[in-house]
């Protein structure tokens, strides 16, 4: 029994004699291969200055960043009986939390992590690379049983180079981690179909369940048990308890989702139909083309194509070609159909899949063609992909931290509150530069596109609350001592265009402060030199969307 609680089967690199080895040799290979793969994710953020940005690589990263945050805060509070509570007071601090429109798994990773080794932008940016190193240590286990470990090796380090992981590994996303639970669901659903034992059944619906439990999309994994059947054609398991049974471990995921379905709905794309259905399917191609290039695609099409046509490789490679299969082709189905806003790292869900399917199709030309044929061509489709698709995506270096840093020097104070102006990633990784540098929770920090404007949880739909004197007005009320702005280029967020009104009608009150050198010649941060109330309005945050009302801080805390 291995670390995801199926039974191995000896791979083709495992010859009879080396099944008496000792035990250290049975670790030493994945604990190597883990480390190799994570050094690799490491240099690849370095490349990319992953290590120098703040986390305004998607407007979500932030959003990911401070619930983790907030998790591990309200495990050190000593506060444990009150967690809505909590959570509600840290989101009118640091407005960006998001626990209820995702679920809670990625954010118990981050807060353990951070109690281990902190929560520093280093920190947590090493946890995103080891996520992606465990991806790829999983798939050359799955991989070196379908091709041997050479090609098991390089479909990891592909997909550790795939410019889409790339990007999510330098950002704090939950796509890695989907795409963990994904393949260690498949792989045990595998090893299920090959033995029919109740412990792999088991842990495919407990896999699921966390995977759900990661994101929503993890629920295309109920479409992997049909097609696995399908194309491994083992229908009689319908009829075998052990499946049921994995299906009602599965639905663990479920009370959640149900507690916390109209949140999630803020997310979804409206306007769903057959032309949704059509675009997202005609996106599909070029998406995976963009990602992996034609050779390798050309390989996976074979490699599922040998599952479904043609005589199997051999029947103990026949369940993981089927599952990895099922896995991909879920993957696709389930974003064809729900209206999830489909963009391009939805699908790194699919992508381990993929390249095993890859391997599979290696495996398969050695058989029609011989060795050296299928080296070939398999060498040259890595090569389609280390000269036309693979690049270092490059994460630009903004002034948030330098922001944060400058407005907490003009207002040190807890009780001061800062008023944060931009596009919805700029905010984010302002108010993530704030937390990071605090006892939390500490300051306000305020959002002009939450504050000042109307909108849905997304950002769409924005409108103005209130006119250039009522805003003025209202920041006067909430006693914010600091307004930040954060351009990032056009056009200018609804929110920003208001603050930079306010700032030109009332230059009395909002004094400029020298430009922060290496952001520009123009003001970012203006203090605010105005009448000053004894008692600041408390902090309102309009939650009617997702929790159905209005939350409030007590006064001037």
């Amino acid at each position: 029994m291995d670390a995801v609680g199926v039974r191995r089967t000896p791979g083709p690199d495992s010859a009879r004699p080396e099944q008496g080895r000792p035990s250290r040799h049975r670790v030493k290979g994945p604990l190597v291969a883990f480390f190799s793969f994570w050094l690799l994710a490491v240099a690849l953020q370095v490349a990319g200055g992953c290590y120098r940005a703040d986390f305004d690589g998607y407007p979500d990263e932030a959003a990911h960043y401070i619930t983790g945050l907030m998790v591990h805060d309200y495990l050190l509070s000593g506060n444990l009986l009150h967690p809505m509570a909590y959570a509600e007071n840290y989101y009118l601090h640091y407005p960006k939390v998001a626990i209820g429109h995702w679920p809670p798994v990625f954010y118990v990773l981050q807060a353990a992590w951070m109690l281990l080794f902190g929560p520093s932008r280093i920190s947590i940016l090493l946890l995103m690379a080891a996520i992606t190193a465990a991806v790829a240590s999983v798939m050359f286990a799955v991989g070196r049983r379908i091709a041997g470990p050479w090609w098991a090796a390089g479909a990891g380090v592909v997909y550790v180079c795939v410019p889409m992981v790339q990007a999510n590994t330098g950002m704090v996303m939950a796509e890695s981690l989907l795409a963990l639970g994904g393949l260690l669901a498949a792989y045990s659903f595998a090893e299920y179909l090959e033995t029919g034992a109740t412990a792999p059944a088991l842990w495919f619906g407990a896999w699921s369940a966390f995977t759900i439990l990661v994101k929503g999309n993890g629920w295309s994994l109920a479409l992997l048990p049909p097609l696995a059947l399908a194309l491994s054609r083992q229908w009689h398991r319908l009829l075998d308890w052990r499946l049921w049974a994995a299906a009602a471990v599965a639905t663990l995921a479920v009370p959640w989702q149900l507690a916390t379905i109209h949140m999630v709905e803020n997310g979804w794309e409206l306007s769903w139909g057959l032309s949704y259905v059509r675009t997202s399917v005609s996106d599909f191609g070029p998406i995976l083309a963009d990602s992996l290039g034609f050779g390798i695609l050309s390989l996976a099409l074979l490699g599922l194509l040998g599952i479904v046509f043609l005589r199997p490789i051999e029947s103990r490679r026949s369940p993981i070609l089927a599952s990895v299969g099922a896995l991909a082709l879920a993957t696709l189905l389930f974003h064809a159909f729900v209206p999830a806003n489909l963009d391009s790292r939805r699908l790194i869900l699919a992508l381990p899949a993929i390249l095993l399917l890859a391997a599979g199709g290696v495996a398969r030309l050695r058989q029609l063609a011989g060795p050296r044929l299928a080296t070939g061509l398999a060498l040259a489709a890595t090569a389609w992909f280390a000269l036309r698709v693979f690049t270092i995506p490059h994460k630009p270096v903004d002034c948030s931290s330098d922001d944060a840093r400058f407005a907490m020097q003009i207002a040190p104070g807890s009780s001061d509150r800062l008023l944060i102006s931009g596009s919805s990633s700029s905010e984010g990784a302002f108010i993530s530069a704030v937390a990071m540098r605090e006892n939390r929770p500490g300051h306000y920090v305020l959002r002009a596109s939450k504050m000042l404007l109307d909108s849905e949880w997304s950002g769409a739909g924005e409108r103005l609350r209130y006119s250039i004197s009522m805003a003025e007005e209202k920041l006067e009320s909430w006693g914010v001592s600091v307004m930040v702005l954060a351009p990032d280029g056009p056009p200018s967020p609804p929110g920003l265009t208001l603050a930079r009104s306010i700032i030109a009608a009332y230059p009395d009150r909002w004094k400029p402060v020298a430009p922060i050198p290496g952001c520009g010649a123009t003001p970012r941060l203006f203090r605010y030199a105005g009448p000053r109330r004894p008692n600041p309005s408390p902090v309102e945050a309009d939650l009617r969307r997702m929790l159905g009302r209005k939350i409030t801080s007590g006064p001037a805390n």
